[in-house]
């Protein structure tokens, strides 16, 4: 655009050009019939031209100019959604007036519109950019934008929470050993950290209530309970590393390995023996205590006496705990 001219003069010239040239046909308010067709012919190609090339294929002077500025104004939203690496995604405003703009680049068709728009987009950047500040966290750059490790880090929290819900399988077998509502019972359970005394208590507890109905059933159960107990404390303490490099393996081409593992936090004694945990080790612990937990849903449901318990479970609380179940068991995932 040349010094000292502005997108208002220059449409303003356009349009005296257009008008000098027959280019529209007026008569005060009323427009003639020839004019409607033709404008209907326009629309019609533009229609075309943007189903065909995103924008118009037939432009006025004015038009080209309006769209023009909007492409300008789209790429400051463009540099104002770039984004540094680890930070979160922008602010919603953001995003909308970009989509405002990819729209309209077809649709404004004068200068007055195109400049509408353009003080609607720093509106936006400024509530953007204070949205920006209030809710970004300096904590989102130490997530890493790797596909592998996001999935490691969901597995390993996944876990957890799964976890999590076998105490509270076991909170509800003790609150009714103890005879006291969930909220009362909670109180000292979750206060017990060792996780085997939790199950000494339960124990102890069983045998005061109903003698040794259950021994068969709890003892195993207590004892597959120990060894996810162990690798619960493994998930929680162990570190992360990447382990990149080749396996060689007698008679086959070296592979390249490049994965996620959790390995003991003092990494600078190890040996070959040293245990880690990978991926499928943690999906198999998430199977354990959804099995786990689902169990004892079905013992505190046999043991409370609740009304439409099957027969089946009741048998099942009398006998051996055996995992992986048997494609028999009702609780056995396909």
């Amino acid at each position: 655009m040349p010094p000292g001219e502005t997108l208002g003069t220059r449409h303003k010239s356009d349009r005296q050009a257009e008008a000098a040239s027959g280019s529209r046909t007026c008569s005060g308010n009323a427009i003639s019939g020839q004019s409607l067709t033709a404008a209907g012919d326009a629309s019609s190609d533009r229609a075309n031209g943007i189903r065909a090339h995103g924008r118009y294929d037939n432009k006025g002077p004015a038009q080209l100019r309006a769209s023009s500025a909007i492409d300008r104004i789209a790429s400051h939203a463009d540099t104002c959604l770039a984004i540094p690496r680890g930070r979160k995604p922008p602010a919603l405003s953001l995003l909308f007036l970009r989509r405002i703009f990819l729209l309209n680049r077809a649709t404004a068709s004068d200068t007055a519109q195109c400049l509408f728009y353009r003080h609607w987009f720093w509106i936006a950047i400024v509530f953007g950019l204070i949205s920006e500040i209030v809710m970004s966290h300096p904590a989102l750059a130490l997530i890493s934008n790797s596909e592998m490790h996001n999935e490691f880090h969901v597995a390993r929290a996944c876990s957890l929470e799964r976890y999590a819900h076998v105490e509270t399988g076991l909170v509800n077998v003790f609150a009714h050993l103890m005879d006291a509502p969930l909220d009362v019972a909670g109180v000292p359970f979750f206060k017990i950290n060792n996780a085997r005394a939790r199950l000494a208590i339960i124990e102890r507890l069983l045998k005061k209530k109903y003698g040794g109905k259950y021994n068969l059933f709890w003892n195993s159960l207590s004892k597959l309970l120990g060894t996810i107990d162990g690798v619960r404390n493994n998930v929680v303490h162990w570190q992360t590393q990447m382990d990149i490099g080749f396996e060689m393996r007698d008679g086959l081409p070296p592979t390249t390995i490049n994965r996620m593992k959790l390995v003991p936090p003092n990494y600078w004694d190890t040996n070959p023996n040293t245990p880690e945990l990978f991926l499928n080790d943690l999906y198999d612990f998430m199977c354990q205590c959804d099995f786990f937990n689902r169990l004892l849903v079905l013992f505190h449901h046999s043991i409370h006496g609740m009304d439409g318990t099957p027969q089946a479970w009741h048998e099942i609380c009398l006998q051996p705990v055996v995992y992986p179940p048997p494609s028999t068991h009702p609780l056995f995932r396909k």
